[in-house]
């Protein structure tokens, strides 16, 4: 998902990126209640005709199901956070709260997409400067990625006919 926030303060705007997803953490627990609550009920159902055995099979399951949700959960709320301010073009990426952070002077920075060769890849998108390269928007899909190239256009070019600087897309 790419939304992107313009102030009205001249050259401050910043582009957020976050991979789609399909369950909120709520629904996500619900899903672990509906395969949990079966699974367990069957388990106990074996240990009390004899079958004991089962049951810690089917916790052992639960545990991997429900870590397995978790983990995906926890990764869909990274965050990519692309700020543009008077001097900088600034890139922040954590899951609730920035846990990198990289500056990049304006005047000196460019972006770059790498198409890819084959249908299995996607273009990659690149802010480069002096050497440094730092790639965009890793978790998204070909439409959000087609459609972050859009917005840095259309980002770029506000701010260069803003201040006259030269962050440049290429």
């Amino acid at each position: 998902m790419v939304t992107t926030h313009l102030l009205r303060n001249p050259g401050l705007s910043w582009i957020d990126l976050r991979p789609n997803r399909a369950l909120n953490w709520r629904q996500v627990q619900v899903c672990m209640l509906c395969v949990g609550l079966p699974a367990l009920t069957i388990g106990l159902g074996f240990t009390l005709v004899g079958g004991w055995m089962v049951l810690p099979f089917s916790g052992l399951e639960l545990v991997a199901f429900c870590f397995a949700l978790w983990f995906v959960s926890l990764m869909c709320e990274r965050r990519e956070v692309i700020r543009f301010d008077h001097d900088d073009v600034i890139v922040e990426r954590g899951i609730y709260r920035p846990s990198y952070i990289q500056r990049f002077q304006r005047a000196w920075s460019r972006f770059e997409i790498e198409d890819s060769d084959s249908e299995w890849h996607m273009p990659r998108i690149w802010l480069c400067q002096s050497g440094r390269r730092e790639e965009l928007g890793t978790f998204l899909n070909w439409e959000d990625r087609q459609r972050l190239v859009a917005e840095l256009r259309r980002v770029v070019v506000v701010h260069n006919a803003i201040d006259g600087m030269s962050c440049r897309y290429e």
